[in-house]
């Protein structure tokens, strides 16, 4: 296995963009979707619920599908997932449309954090290095996890929900467009099927 590490910003900063999109909405989802869209309390919480259960375990369910994919093109595809989540929820108007496709970003968010992680521990067996590359990830993480909140309500304030999931969108296509172009080459390796690996459980 490479462990060179070399480069290890790029994978750390696909995590600002996408986790900006992420901590951005999600304090703002409560709003959408009882004020904007008039969802019954019963109903956001319930979607709430799903939301977070989604991007918490769902790549769970999914591990015989991406065990069989390269890690940089499952990570790709799960950035692209979220974007796609995301931006339809910036075009849609029903309430259940909208669920529907908050929960499909949910589970792009899931898969990334699921194998980033796992690749990582099975690639990288010097632990040093291993520990470098999560301090970057978590610096970056942390740092979406200040701004974005701000960033999704000034956007919300000035325009409309609308703008801040497409904006969220985008920001998970250039995380996609960073893990295609830019992720080390260790990356491509496919992962052991030792997916109960404590560095890949759920962020």
């Amino acid at each position: 296995m490479n462990e060179n590490v070399r480069d290890k910003w790029p994978v750390a900063i696909s995590y600002l963009f996408s986790h900006l999109g992420y901590f951005a909405i999600t304090p703002l989802l409560p709003l959408v979707l009882s004020g904007d869209l008039g969802g019954a309390p019963w109903s956001v919480s319930l979607l709430l619920g799903l939301f977070v259960a989604a991007v918490r375990s769902s790549s769970m369910f999914l591990t015989n599908v991406l065990a069989r994919l390269p890690p940089r093109l499952s990570v790709v595809a799960a950035f692209l997932l979220t974007a796609i989540g995301f931006g339809v929820v910036g075009l849609a108007s029903s309430f259940v449309l909208v669920g529907g496709w908050i929960l499909l970003g949910a589970v792009g968010i899931s898969i990334n954090g699921f194998l980033t992680r796992l690749t990582i521990a099975n690639n990288i067996q010097d632990p040093s290095m291993r520990l470098a590359l999560f301090a970057r990830i978590n610096l970056c993480v942390n740092v979406a996890a200040v701004l974005g909140p701000f960033f999704g309500t000034m956007l919300y304030e000035s325009t409309a929900y609308t703008v801040v999931f497409c904006t969220c969108s985008m920001l998970n296509a250039v995380a996609a467009i960073f893990a295609w172009l830019l992720y080390p080459e260790w990356f491509s390796n496919r992962v052991e099927a030792s997916w109960g690996c404590e560095s890949a459980r759920a962020k």
